[in-house]
């Protein structure tokens, strides 16, 4: 009996190791799927021009060299487009953390008649495309002469339905005993959300600003639209020049693309520690 049950365990061990590697190994796959393009980017970004298009392949650049980021620089404005592409994402950054903190605290601790119907409304303007709304915008943005501006590049996306919800989210998990400690003692509506709730929310807010700089960063569609000259235009939108210019000479391509990810991964890595607690907390209380 004691050998059958023996037997049994390490069967279900068996099994475990099994159905663990299993996973792994999926993970590692798409883990493969992920990463292949980046490294080839970053990779070609570093060969030698007559390296980039030779067959077989070349993975690994010998030498290492920087021609094709200097021909990116010299062929265009290079600099002027990552300064574009940071003012537009402080901007976005900057009035979604406001705008939608405010719009979230009220939903969540004003109590006011229509407050579930307009949170409802914000919630269904999430679901309508980008694409359906892009023509009534650029109309808008055009009559309001906001074409070549960094405010017409950001105000699309400067408060987002996602910002509020978050927001929204998290406000709700926060305890209001200490909120009606402070009120008692005699501070305001003011004073207690910027004193008492936004440091309490550090983490959500922090998330929150993590995805409006990826937004403002991965913008394509709107950016290119309202732009007509060059000198506005961020990097994402500025990389498609090089089409006119470049046809077969992939290193200043890849160079471009490959300094397009830097800032992106700089701002998460330095702020990666408060995004899965901002975005963990609050979902489990609506």
């Amino acid at each position: 009996m004691s050998n059958r049950k023996h037997s049994n365990l390490l069967g279900w061990h068996t099994r475990q190791y099994l159905t663990q590697a299993a996973k792994y190994l999926v993970l590692l796959a798409f883990t493969f799927v992920i990463v292949m393009p980046l490294l080839w980017m970053v990779l070609t970004s570093l060969k030698p021009e007559q390296d980039v298009q030779a067959w077989p392949p070349k993975w690994i650049p010998n030498p290492v060299t920087f021609t094709s980021y200097e021909r990116a620089f010299d062929m265009l404005p290079i600099g002027r487009f990552f300064l574009n592409s940071i003012v537009l994402a402080a901007l976005v950054v900057v009035s979604n953390v406001i705008f939608c903190s405010l719009a979230a605290y009220s939903l969540s601790r004003k109590r006011f008649r229509g407050a579930d119907i307009i949170f409802s409304l914000i919630l269904m303007s999430m679901m309508i495309p980008v694409h359906v709304r892009i023509i009534p915008m650029y109309q808008m943005s055009l009559n309001m002469g906001l074409q070549d501006t960094y405010l017409g590049m950001a105000l699309p996306i400067a408060v987002t339905g996602f910002g509020i919800f978050l927001m929204r989210q998290f406000f709700v998990t926060l305890p209001k005993e200490v909120e009606d400690a402070a009120a008692i003692d005699g501070c305001g509506d003011w004073g207690i959300l910027f004193r008492i709730v936004i440091p309490m929310a550090r983490p959500a807010i922090i998330s929150l600003a993590i995805f409006a700089f990826v937004w403002s960063f991965e913008d394509f569609l709107w950016p290119m639209l309202i732009t007509s000259s060059v000198d506005m235009r961020p990097i994402q939108v500025g990389i498609t020049l090089f089409q006119g210019l470049v046809i077969y000479e992939w290193g200043p391509v890849m160079a471009t693309t490959t300094l397009t990810i830097i800032p992106m991964l700089i701002f998460y890595i330095c702020l990666q520690k408060y995004f899965v607690q901002g975005m963990t907390t609050g979902a489990v209380k609506g």
